[in-house]
């Protein structure tokens, strides 16, 4: 390759203004130290081209080998990126559907990695009628290539509009956790005969886990994959040290909410919201409590738009173990929520939009905190105290 050189010209307005954004931008994917109220912290980007990522996990790999993470992007496919920065792109065949918030959503890998190389995706399923659901397939990860790829479960009903998948996966042991947005249809939410507005979860053949809740029992006529319902948009979903699991959505303008699930709970949308609808402003719920609806464990009225969930178990940051970590779209923050006896003791926001917004989080084997930014031109950021 050869190259031509030539004299630099004065550059019009917009194209000096364009440089000085990519300057700018230059500048801040270098390293940087931010002060939080524990740690002097250093924030660095391993990778960067990534097209509006949706979600990351880390594949299992022996301590003395490199980590390798796997990364879903919206409309783009597939992304595994190592240690080292480098970006492989892999195919994926599924019936995506690519309006609005579809595309390839959560992702979850097989606890037995190693020996089945299973790997899980949720994605907006494309129906030959132009309707689409959230819907969970399942490949097989060889070789930086995937192979086998199988869908497993649709969640049902399908709705023209392209809103509110919801998408989140997390693995406990064979089943897998799934949420599903209410897709606009607020009050699908309330009615758990189908998917709409609630939390599934389902083993790795999309059946029903044998020991979900016996709805039957409670003379509420529900699908069976249902564990948890009255939900809006669950977009964070984490499984703790002691099996709890632990979820957020955005409300309605305001009123984001953190929960702690229990199966067999109603959590209340939208009957029982801080949200308001936008159009007139008015607060929608006339309570806060009504019984048989759980409240949660925090809200903000204010809304953060969180995105993304992490309980944090790791030896680089000792005085965050068992913090709660997730991400602001709306405002491109790092929220770390200090928990005392199952409850907030105090909100730390980190980050103040200096990396626009934050879509996901993940903890690596290095005890590092990893997030990814949601753009096109996507980053994956690595945390690490500075000293």
């Amino acid at each position: 390759m050869t190259l031509k050189t030539a004299s630099t010209p004065l550059l019009p307005p917009m194209l000096l203004m364009a440089s000085l954004l990519t300057l700018s931008f230059a500048c801040a994917a270098e390293p940087e130290l931010l002060n939080s109220n524990k740690y002097k912290i250093k924030v660095e980007s391993i990778a960067d081209r990534l097209r509006h990522p949706s979600a990351m996990v880390f594949l299992p790999t022996p301590a003395e080998q490199d980590w390798q993470l796997l990364v879903s992007e919206r409309q783009d496919g597939l992304k595994l990126i190592s240690q080292s920065g480098n970006i492989t792109p892999m195919a994926i065949s599924l019936p995506v559907s690519q309006r609005g918030d579809g595309g390839l959503l959560g992702l979850a890998v097989s606890p037995d990695f190693k020996q089945d190389r299973q790997i899980f995706v949720s994605y907006s399923h494309q129906h030959e009628d132009g309707t689409a659901s959230t819907a969970v397939a399942r490949g097989l990860l060889n070789d930086n290539q995937l192979s086998a790829m199988e869908t497993i479960f649709i969640s049902q009903p399908s709705y023209r509009g392209s809103r509110q998948f919801g998408g989140r996966l997390a693995i406990e042991g064979n089943c897998l956790w799934l949420s599903v947005g209410d897709r606009g249809d607020e009050a699908s939410a309330q009615q758990p005969n189908n998917h709409s507005g609630s939390i599934l979860r389902i083993d790795v053949n999309g059946a029903p886990c044998a020991d979900n809740p016996n709805w039957a029992e409670q003379s509420i006529d529900a699908r069976p994959e249902i564990i948890s319902y009255g939900h809006r948009e669950v977009l964070g979903l984490a499984i703790d040290d002691s099996g709890q699991v632990w979820s957020h959505e955005a409300g309605r303008d305001r009123g984001d909410e953190l929960n702690l699930i229990t199966p067999g709970g109603n959590y209340g949308w939208p009957v029982v919201t801080q949200g308001t609808r936008i159009a007139s402003r008015v607060t929608q719920g006339a309570k806060d409590n009504v019984d048989g609806m759980l409240t949660p464990v925090f809200t903000w009225v204010s809304s953060i738009k969180p995105s993304g969930l992490l309980r944090y178990n790791g030896e680089l940051f000792p005085e965050w173990q068992g913090n709660l970590f997730l991400g602001s779209i709306k405002f491109g923050k790092l929220i770390r929520l200090d928990l005392r006896d199952g409850e907030v003791f105090k909100q730390e926001r980190l980050l103040k939009n200096r990396y626009g917004p934050i879509r996901d989080l993940a903890q690596g084997q290095d005890g590092a905190i990893y997030l990814l930014t949601d753009s096109s031109n996507g980053h994956l950021l690595r945390m690490t105290p500075a000293n």
